[in-house]
């Protein structure tokens, strides 16, 4: 049985949360992760992390003068009494805060199905559908998620898992663009938070946050790295969590200098046209070749296509020597020719 949700919650001020508010505030002014005088959408599912981040970002609101508005997304994943569970809750929250809610909800189950994706894709694209349109429709320009320390330190391994190269271990930065083509950008004010402080804070607040028991299960991929693969890695690094986040800010910090570096050779190169991307391929073959794939992934986002490393990297492969044409994720075709290499998008011509 689904427990009720009460319908005001009045959250307490103690010394820990005093503490902890100090701590995300010094941490957002550091690293400029929400703007003085900003509108924010703040994704809240009614967990621990996303509860605290919530109670938090409220008290803090009249010190960076931000304005709130609450917004909740159902996946249709569990219980239906469990979903207008969660949803009530985050709504009574931001009625005791006296912020503007929103919620929608979506059928991740029927997405996957049709579109052939994981869970956890299809869950987080609806998602961040919802979040964006909201966004847009009040002119926010960041959406603040709930993630911690922990979180980060999942996703790196996560990544490194799957193959990914520098960026990919940069994850989770402290603030980020959006991550399908252009939106409103993605803070995350709690990285400097353990899983067990956000839980201890919403309990000191005397909030009482939703449980989601799918986090325990073993099906995702996350919930094995976060309660099979973890465990074990901390056997050889007791402290591994802080590793995997080192790792993080490391390859944030090298991607931030060739981005830099980037941004300059593709103000230089790049030939634009409606529905391609043209640079000179000897140019281009001269460029060391990390610097060379950012501007190849570069023109293919800006055509509405993928990042994806691996055609990128075939790509360069070929370069120096051959004629071809690769496909790349997202409907965009790479060209090489005897002068140039060209990425046209084939979504326009459809």
């Amino acid at each position: 049985m689904v427990a009720p949700v009460r319908t005001h919650l009045t959250p307490v001020e103690t010394r820990y949360t005093r503490t902890l508010d100090k701590r995300v505030l010094k941490n957002i002014r550091a690293h400029y992760i929400i703007r003085p005088n900003e509108r924010l959408i703040v994704a809240v599912s009614g967990g621990p992390d996303s509860t605290a981040m919530l109670l938090a970002l409220a008290r803090i609101a009249p010190t960076l003068n931000l304005t709130l508005t609450v917004a909740h997304y159902d996946h249709m994943l569990r219980d239906t009494a469990d979903h207008a569970a969660d949803r009530d809750f985050v709504e009574a929250l931001a009625t005791t805060l006296s912020l503007d809610f929103t919620s929608a909800r979506g059928d991740v189950p029927a997405r996957v199905c049709k579109h052939k994706e994981s869970t956890e894709d299809a869950a987080r694209k609806m998602r961040y559908d919802f979040l964006g349109a909201e966004a847009r429709r009040q002119n926010a320009t960041g959406i603040a998620v709930g993630h911690t320390a922990a979180d980060r330190a999942e996703t790196v391994l996560l990544h490194l898992i799957r193959g990914a190269g520098l960026d990919g271990l940069a994850a989770m930065p402290a603030r980020s663009p959006w991550p399908f083509g252009t939106g409103p950008e993605i803070a995350r004010p709690l990285l400097g938070l353990t899983r067990a402080e956000t839980e201890r804070y919403c309990h000191e607040s005397t909030i009482d946050p939703r449980i989601d028991h799918t986090n325990a299960l073993p099906a995702a991929t996350r919930n094995r790295v976060r309660h099979q693969l973890l465990p074990l890695m901390r056997d050889f690094n007791p402290r591994i969590e802080r590793a995997l986040i080192r790792l993080a800010e490391t390859a944030a910090r090298d991607t931030g200098y060739l981005d830099l570096a980037a941004d300059a050779e593709y103000r230089r190169l790049a030939r634009h046209d409606a529905d391609t991307v043209t640079f000179d391929r000897a140019e281009l073959v001269a460029l060391h070749p990390a610097i060379a794939a950012r501007l190849l992934r570069r023109a293919a986002v800006q055509l509405g296509g993928s990042s994806e490393s691996d055609r990128i990297d075939e790509l360069l492969t070929i370069l120096p020597t051959g004629r071809t044409a690769i496909d790349l994720p997202g409907n965009v075709t790479a060209t090489i020719a005897r002068n140039n290499v060209t990425l046209t998008s084939t979504n326009i011509r459809k």
